[in-house]
């Protein structure tokens, strides 16, 4: 198993933090860092695509992904126990307007195209938020 956490979990070795010292840096929101702008590039050329960018945090990821696939208003549906409900808690209704609902769900493994809608959270369907499936 591949533990990517590392952040947490392990230190530095002298050759990164020797790295780390010396990488040329300049204000990333402007695009003056060569440092970001290179990992940039380099991530785009391995995946083969035009651009990538970075972030500093998976939870920013997790909800610029939501905001991404969803439009204000929408329902997320996940399993009670998934990271976005237990530790990203007001985010998405925050960052990209979204209602969440858990529960014990149906299903198991990935959602199939279409699976949400006929697998909601009971409730009042004039109130009800669209969910939707993004694959």
């Amino acid at each position: 198993m591949i533990d990517l956490r590392s952040d947490t979990l392990t230190q530095p070795t002298a050759g990164m933090r020797r790295a780390i010292a010396e990488a040329v840096v300049g204000d990333e929101q402007k695009r003056e860092d060569p440092t970001v702008t290179a990992l940039e590039e380099r991530a785009a050329d391995l995946l083969g695509h035009d651009a990538a960018v970075f972030l500093p945090t998976a939870t920013m990821g997790n909800q610029i992904a939501l905001r991404l696939l969803s439009e204000p208003g929408d329902e997320v549906l996940a399993e009670s126990l998934s990271h976005i409900f237990r530790y990203e808690l007001g985010g998405p209704a925050v960052h990209g307007g979204l209602a969440k609902a858990t529960g014990r769900p149906p299903w198991s493994g990935s959602l199939a195209s279409g699976q949400p809608s006929s697998q909601r959270i009971s409730r009042m369907e004039s109130f009800a938020a669209p969910a939707r499936s993004r694959s």
